[in-house]
């Protein structure tokens, strides 16, 4: 496991590895000898001092590896595991876990020592030692009621690897189940989950607890048992349907358990759940079902035929991805597409899809498909047929024949939207417009839109169509009014009444739709009557058809900013500091929000939107950064004001922002060195200041940025370079001195220094540097030679070149 870590131990300790035979291959290294490495580890496993912690973990961990041949070093490694350094105690108690049934007398002493650390590692390497251990069992039975916590935790996951006695430790596991440490109910339930059947009665007793942790954790213990707790799942179905401690019902879990345990005898228990009127409940059981695979099937597709919509949308919404391509379920679900319900046929549609070749037995529903209401369900089936190598033409030709008006509609609709026929499709459409029937109308409307047809005529259908019953035509609707763009007041007016719709799918297309209609003023009153709504998401919709009504909704945009949800005041915020000048008239009001907001984020937008406006908006946000208490804010508040077409006013910002405490500032003034220009002098401080930060991000990307400066960053680079050692800082400065075409002597040291790097990537550059600078950088030439053997080809050509340029060859 670690022949690596003692090669190259080995090799250090000078233990005659790179001896040579007198063979006829006087390169090939000897194997290391495990007598020597191990008397060499035993000797450093006992030596002492702080200089000497990590050569000591070091050989710990070699003695690992020796298993129960390392067990000369018990008394040390006793010694390690009562240490304080955690590595040394760690390492310890691995190898005396290896070392397995030697050390164990010696480990139990520590059982019950005073010190809670030794007492951890002493119980941690008891059960890495295992069932060879079971004799004290006892003891570590003793410290499930330690006064320290890990050491509790550790007992019980001790107590699962020993498998002692389960009369004796499956009821002392459970009194674990009490412990106030989660952490320590936890490590209790997995270990009494290793008893298998055995623990079943005790934790079936445990569910029956009045305190929600212990049933949670019984509940998780038996799923981890599996088939063997049967016995359990009458009492995990009472609980997974439990509705008379509404605070600490968990069906998700009780639900999850059930399918752990049950497989086919789970099912019964989660048919019911899955019927439930509770909806939390019912999705619990679906997704166990889907856990459950093939045998939950039936419960599915009885589901398919329930009188509850709700069912029905689950059990399709269940089996889709589930793709059993059992004819049962391909039956199912291709009878599921007459289903009323637009849901369900959407749904099943696409379950059939990714079934993929089974679906085929499907294929006459799937036909019939082709002219369903849903624009949706009649484009997956008409590909799902073509997928199928089943030809849709003639069901296309008979529906457009039909006469039936749905029908012939619906077929025509598809027929435009994929492209097929379209000359003999639209003037079928263009008839559908006069149908009393307002979906079919719907139908017709929507695709003559999709396609620029008939817009005078379509737009009072689409106005009628969002109050239609079916969810799909109110979709459509709104669909159909944002393609058509400024389609009137009335259909403003009907879309607002539209955001109030019982499906989100539909609130959230016509809010699209909104969008999309210009100036909202004439809707303005609708709008402010909105803004009140009592539904977050409502509220939330309006903010952005507000700053479309024109100059008068910003007084109402703007009194947003007091909504009680969070989201909707981060929405109105960042919405005005897109509105320019337009929110002059309202900056009082922004301003007050700016300085009281209890969230930084809607005091910076409201900050940037008084910047924006114009005015001495920005010189007031210049102001308000040295008062700024929140460092994410001024931050922000700089890079409003340094982005913008007024960033004067962040330029005296500048030395202030170098010397915040808080990095993210200084980092925004590194940033925008670009932004300030290559002969701004206030910038070239800032990267001075930069070059030298605290916080090595800031100092790398100061490096970058050395290139704005030419020869005069040389003098800060050369600083850098000297003080630098990480490899990623020193490839930041060694970058900025090539961008700045760096020829000078004066670093020849760090230069060097660089060519030792970990990191190829800096030898790379600091050869490149060296070759500038020519034979002024002679010193280097014995380290570069060593370069020409690197491991690294591009670093091997870089050091060759550096060498040739600077001895002129």
């Amino acid at each position: 496991m670690r022949n690596l870590f003692l090669m190259l131990l080995c090799a250090a300790l000078g233990l005659g590895l790179l001896a040579t035979s007198s063979s006829a291959q006087p390169n090939k290294k000897d194997p290391p000898d495990p007598e020597k490495v191990l008397a060499d580890l035993l000797a450093r496993a006992k030596e002492r001092g702080k200089d000497k912690v990590q050569a000591r973990i070091d050989a710990i961990m070699g003695l690992a590896d020796f298993g129960a041949k390392a067990a000369p070093a018990i008394p040390d490694l006793i010694d390690a595991l009562q240490d304080k350094n955690e590595d040394l105690r760690l390492n310890a108690a691995i190898a005396l876990g290896k070392i397995g049934t030697p050390a164990i007398a010696e480990v139990a002493k520590l059982l019950k020592s005073e010190d809670d650390g030794a007492r951890f590692y002493a119980v941690w390497t008891i059960g890495a030692i295992g069932p060879d251990a079971r004799a004290h069992v006892p003891t570590v039975i003793g410290l499930l009621t330690d006064k320290n916590v890990d050491v509790r935790r550790k007992a019980a996951f001790t107590l699962g690897r020993l498998a002692g006695s389960p009369a004796k430790t499956i009821r002392a596991l459970a009194d674990g189940f009490k412990d106030e440490s989660p952490e320590v109910r936890q490590a209790a339930g997995e270990a009494l989950s290793k008893f298998g059947i055995a623990a079943v009665p005790t934790l079936i007793e445990l569910l029956k607890s009045d305190n929600r942790d212990e049933r949670h954790q019984a509940a998780t213990s038996l799923g981890d048992i599996g088939g063997e707790a049967k016995d359990a799942l009458p009492l995990l179905k009472d609980l997974f349907l439990s509705k008379t401690d509404m605070q600490s019902r968990d069906p998700f879990h009780f639900a999850q358990m059930i399918a752990k345990i049950g497989g086919k005898d789970g099912v019964a228990a989660l048919e019911a759940g899955f019927k439930d009127e509770r909806a939390d409940v019912r999705q619990a059981a679906a997704q166990s079902l889907q856990t459950i695979g093939a045998d939950a099937v039936g419960v599915l597709i009885d589901g398919l035929g329930s009188k509850d919509v709700n069912v029905r949308r689950l059990s399709a919404q269940t089996l889709m991805p589930m793709r059993i391509g059992d004819k049962s379920v391909v039956i199912a679900l291709a009878y599921a597409l007459s289903d009323e319900d637009d849901q369900v046929r959407q749904l099943s549609i696409s379950g059939l899809a990714q079934l993929g070749v089974p679906a085929k037995m499907g294929a006459a529903k799937i036909k019939l498909a082709l002219t369903d209401l849903n624009p949706n369900v009649r484009q997956q089936a008409y590909y799902l047929l073509l997928n199928l190598n089943e030809n849709p033409q003639d069901a296309l030709k008979k529906g457009l024949e039909s006469k039936d008006a749905k029908i012939r509609i619906n077929t025509a609709s598809l027929m435009v939207s994929v492209n097929f026929d379209v000359n003999s499709a639209v003037p079928v459409l263009v008839d559908g417009l006069k149908n009393d029937d307002l979906g079919l109308r719907m139908q017709a409307a929507s695709t003559l839109a999709q396609s620029g047809r008939e817009r005078e005529k379509v737009v009072p259908i689409f106005i009628d169509g969002l109050t239609h019953k079916s969810m799909s035509v109110r979709i459509q609707a709104a669909q159909g009014l944002q393609r058509i763009g400024n389609a009137g007041d009335k259909a403003h007016k009907a879309l607002v009444t539209a955001l109030s719709d019982s499906e989100a799918s539909v609130r959230q297309q016509a809010l699209w739709a909104l969008q999309n209609q210009g100036n909202l003023q004439a809707i303005l009153p609708e709008l402010i009557k909105m803004s009140k709504d009592k539904d977050n998401g409502i509220r939330g919709n309006i903010v952005w058809l507000l700053a479309r009504a024109g100059d008068d909704g910003m007084s109402p945009l703007v009194d947003m900013l007091k909504d009680s949800d969070l989201n909707v005041r981060i929405n109105v915020s960042n919405t005005l500091r897109q509105q320019g000048q337009r929110v002059a008239k309202v900056l009082p009001a922004i301003k007050e929000a700016a300085l009281k907001d209890e969230n930084s984020t809607v005091r910076l937008n409201c900050m940037s939107a008084i910047a924006f406006a114009g005015g001495d908006g920005a010189k007031y946000v210049a102001e308000r950064f040295v008062k700024e208490k929140d460092a994410n804010v001024r931050a922000g508040l700089y890079n409003t004001l340094i982005y913008s077409n007024q960033k004067q006013h962040a330029l005296p910002l500048v030395q202030t922002a170098m010397k915040d405490p808080a990095g993210p500032v200084r980092q925004a003034v590194i940033n925008s060195l670009y932004n300030l220009g290559r002969d701004s002098e206030i910038g070239f401080e800032a990267f001075k200041l930069g070059i030298k930060d605290a916080d090595q991000n800031i100092r790398i990307q100061a490096a970058y940025t050395a290139s704005l400066y030419g020869a005069k960053s040389h003098g800060p680079l050369e600083e850098a370079l000297k003080g630098v050692k990480d490899s990623g800082a020193r490839q930041a400065v060694l970058q900025g001195m090539m961008s700045t075409a760096y020829k000078s002597k004066t670093a020849l040291t760090p230069l060097t220094e660089c060519l030792k790097d970990g990191n190829p990537q800096v030898r790379f550059s600091a050869c490149q540097l060296l070759a500038n600078i020519g034979p002024d950088a002679a010193v280097a030439l014995p380290q570069l030679r060593e370069l020409t053997k690197d491991g690294t080809p591009f670093v091997q050509n870089a050091a060759r070149n550096a060498i040739a340029r600077i001895e002129k060859k």
